[in-house]
């Protein structure tokens, strides 16, 4: 996946008690995971992609569904430096 500016998800669900963990999808329709701890989204396919949206631990998210830019998805707690005003991915 080019990770360039101007490449834009869109998030589908989230996990339950890890909700920086996403299940998106791009613009080319391909899914991937988002782990919000700062490595790169990993390329899933689309039987998996079904099956993870359909497990419990899973929360949908409402529509409408908006796109964001892969700059904007969340971290998880502690992978912000605050005091730099940089997350550690950076």
């Amino acid at each position: 996946m080019d990770f360039s500016l101007s490449t834009y998800v869109q998030p589908l669900a989230s996990h339950m008690e890890h909700p920086e963990r996403l299940l998106v999808r791009d613009q080319q329709g391909c899914w991937y995971l988002w782990f919000g701890d700062g490595q790169e989204m990993t390329g899933i396919t689309d039987d998996l992609a079904s099956w993870i949206a359909e497990r419990p631990e899973m929360v949908r998210l409402a529509a409408p569904r908006h796109w964001f830019d892969i700059e904007c998805l969340p971290l998880g707690v502690g992978m912000y430096d605050y005091d730099n005003e940089r997350s550690v991915a950076d």
